[in-house]
């Protein structure tokens, strides 16, 4: 079979029932979930080529803009952190003791995994109609929190206060405390960076 014939066959068991999809998508919630589901595709990916290039500040950086994205879906259940206040906080305490020494393939592996269980998640719901189980969406983003965590811990000279504090100062230079659509397309990366520090990977 030919790829042009395997696209006419393919796009015939597409989901294409817009206007119920296009109706799921009205709902704020899911539609922030699904922007924190986007982007932690795209900084999980983002951060392993910086590691590959032993770039410390771009390390940094990806990391940040991980927890960026983990914190939007958080905020969205909302509902769900206020029950749970005691479980939130409780990842934010000694992460260097989650570092094992387990080899590099298995830690990335397991971010990459946990991040597209989320994604498929929140797919299957916009796609197919399934119900969108709110805990199993907690829980995921619990793993991957402790999953950014647990590569943060490879690097001794990278903690999570400072990529926390280093994210909201770059944002602050970028939007000036509000998002804005120039902000977001005409980025001035060295002054956004200028206040991070470059160290040296160990």
């Amino acid at each position: 079979m030919y790829f042009e014939q395997y696209i006419k066959k393919a796009k015939e068991t597409e989901s294409v029932d817009f206007n119920t999809i296009r109706r799921r998508l009205g709902d704020k919630q899911l539609l922030r979930l699904l922007h924190a589901g986007m982007g932690m595709v795209t900084e999980t990916s983002e951060l392993f080529v910086a590691i590959e290039n032993m770039d410390l500040l771009n390390i940094q950086e990806e990391l940040g803009d991980l927890f960026w994205y983990i914190a939007i879906a958080y905020d969205s259940l909302n509902c769900i952190l206020e029950e749970e206040e005691d479980s939130l906080h409780s990842p934010f305490v000694p992460i260097r003791t989650w570092w094992s020494g387990t080899d590099d393939y298995k830690m990335e592996h397991m971010l990459m995994k946990n991040v597209g269980k989320y994604t498929d998640v929140i797919k299957k719901h916009i796609y197919y109609g399934d119900d969108l189980n709110v805990d199993t969406v907690l829980n995921m983003l619990r793993d991957i929190f402790n999953n950014v965590c647990w590569v943060m811990g490879k690097f001794p000279c990278i903690n999570l206060e400072g990529v926390l504090s280093d994210n909201i100062k770059k944002l602050d230079k970028r939007y000036k405390n509000k998002f804005n659509k120039e902000g977001a397309l005409n980025r001035d990366v060295e002054n956004e960076l200028s206040h991070m520090n470059k160290g040296e990977l160990d």
